[in-house]
């Protein structure tokens, strides 16, 4: 049974050490499933489901396997990327949200660049805290440099919910030159 506890008189708003004692005598019983965006809280996921993640989205992506990519995302998967940009035409944000968008700009990357971008080296290693999954491709490999990206993939049940791809410089000058050759060539078919 809960302990009377009364929130001191600051806006409801409490310090870490209050709450701390305020869930300790059983005043607080919450079950929090979304976050302020309302997203889903991230749950824990296990060893398996964080290493099927990591390898089957490397080989559907080598693969260029959509069926196979787009089985790893949640229905509402977000996809953050400044790729967006030179992949699909028209579109003025590096942010994409459900799989109804996701789909066509891995089927259009496919298309466009193929494994121009990368030699999709990695080293093996990757991190995660059951919720997150980060892993890097290097722009130094055995083999020359390469598009550096960093993966970061929060993962709830199983399912990549949010994707954000970061950029290192030699993915970064790569990105400027699709970009610029990409709004040559949609302003000459303006003309």
């Amino acid at each position: 049974m809960s302990q009377p506890f009364n929130v001191p008189p600051n806006h409801g708003i409490i310090s870490r050490r209050t709450f701390v004692q305020a869930l300790g005598a059983g005043a607080i019983t919450t079950s929090i499933t979304a976050n302020a965006f309302g997203r889903p809280i991230m749950s824990e996921n296990s060893d398996v489901q964080i290493r099927h993640i990591y390898e089957q989205w490397h080989e559907a992506i080598v693969r260029r396997d959509i069926d196979r990519l787009m089985a790893l995302y949640a229905e509402d998967a977000i996809f953050e990327t400044p790729s967006i940009l030179v992949t699909l035409t028209g579109r003025t944000q590096g942010i994409l949200r459900g799989k109804s968008e996701l789909r066509p700009f891995f089927e259009a990357g496919f298309r466009k660049l193929g494994n121009e971008l990368t030699r999709w080296y990695r080293t093996g290693l990757f991190f995660s805290n059951g919720r997150q999954l980060t892993w890097e491709y290097p722009r130094e490999t055995p083999q020359g440099d390469q598009v550096d990206l960093v993966e970061v993939m929060d993962i709830v049940d199983g399912l990549i919910s949010h994707h954000r791809v970061y950029w290192g410089w030699v993915g970064f000058q790569t990105l400027v030159a699709a970009l610029n050759k990409t709004g040559s060539t949609q302003h000459k078919g303006e003309q």
